[in-house]
């Protein structure tokens, strides 16, 4: 099944809790001794969220029509269908996710309208009776795209595990392309208190990465020793040190949490130059207690550092702090 759906936000802070109604057009995939129209669905839904990662469900019935031309039929098969699946956010997109879920139906309608002349022939019966597959099982993979927190657009494509046909109907649910738009009820963000906040952030850094700017002065290290000492003792997260050109395209990605600033730099706003390393959100703002602010590294003079271990102290230092946040 290819579903396809569309989405609502507005910047407010992430919703944990999603949940609402979902509709669309689909399309099923039949042999060619059959004719698809357009079907539809209508669901309700529940989704939560965790960093990147999305786990949903749903609930609904759908409806599929499609005609036989040779025997002048049209067959219409409902079905009470349910949905488990997860959506992950990939690569550099924006509010786009990758999704993958395992859908369940239960066939409960199936009729079969003869529309030719033939009097003998019964204009509408129920076929129900001669499925052998009223329990449909099926993969689905898709993108979902979130245009705001309060609905989102899908597209997916579903391969049921088990499905035949016969000259006469389709046993079972066919493979489908399926449009949906779903409409978020959920308008209450709940709070978080400060610790918890840092806590989700830290936690989304581990799997993600720490942007470095470099504010040293020229005589303090070289680039390749910079890197150098980062990649030998900064362990918490992977790292990247940046050029000042790349900051604003940085900012855009979905996964960008944290920058770090190494040299001179405020450790807050109204302070004086402090030399050391300084934690920043993804809006280059100070992060506040109980993030670990600032680490100060010593041993230098005036802004610029006296030597490479004392940088190596500062970023051992730094990383230790990092990791003593999330042991609390």
């Amino acid at each position: 099944m290819v579903t396809f759906g569309l989405s609502q936000t507005n910047d407010q802070p992430k919703l944990s809790w999603k949940y609402g109604i979902a509709g669309g057009l689909t399309v099923p995939k039949l042999r060619d001794n059959f004719d698809p129209t357009v079907g539809w669905t209508a669901e309700i839904y529940a989704a939560y969220s965790r960093n990147n990662n999305t786990f949903y469900s749903t609930i609904g019935s759908r409806n599929l029509t499609y005609k036989n031309p040779d025997l002048l039929t049209t067959v219409q098969a409902q079905d009470l269908l349910m949905s488990f699946g997860l959506k992950s956010n990939f690569g550099k997109l924006t509010q786009t996710n990758l999704l993958i879920e395992y859908s369940p139906s239960s066939m409960w309608s199936a009729k079969q309208t003869y529309f030719g002349s033939d009097k003998q022939i019964p204009k509408t019966t129920s076929v129900l009776s001669a499925y052998s597959n009223v329990f449909s099982q099926a993969i689905s993979v898709g993108f979902d795209l979130e245009l705001n927190h309060f609905s989102h657009l899908e597209l997916k494509y579903s391969i049921p595990i088990k499905s035949k046909s016969n000259p006469y109907f389709v046993d079972a649910i066919p493979p489908q392309l399926r449009l949906s738009y779903a409409i978020n009820f959920n308008r209450f963000v709940t709070k978080k208190d400060p610790k918890t906040i840092m806590l989700e952030s830290l936690t989304a850094l581990q799997n993600d990465t720490l942007y470095i700017i470099n504010r040293g002065c020229p005589s303090d290290f070289r680039p390749k020793q910079l890197d150098s000492l980062w990649n030998t003792h900064f362990t918490f997260s992977p790292y990247k040190i940046i050029e000042d050109h790349e900051i604003s395209k940085i900012q855009q990605y979905p996964n960008c949490i944290h920058f770090a600033v190494i040299g001179s730099y405020y450790a807050a706003t109204n302070e004086p130059l402090s030399s050391g390393i300084f934690l920043l959100d993804k809006e280059l703002k100070n992060t506040v207690y109980p993030y670990p602010v600032f680490t100060k590294i010593y041993g230098g003079r005036s802004s610029c550092f006296e030597s490479l271990s004392d940088v190596s102290a500062g970023i051992i230092t730094f990383n230790k702090r990092l990791i003593s946040k999330l042991r609390r």
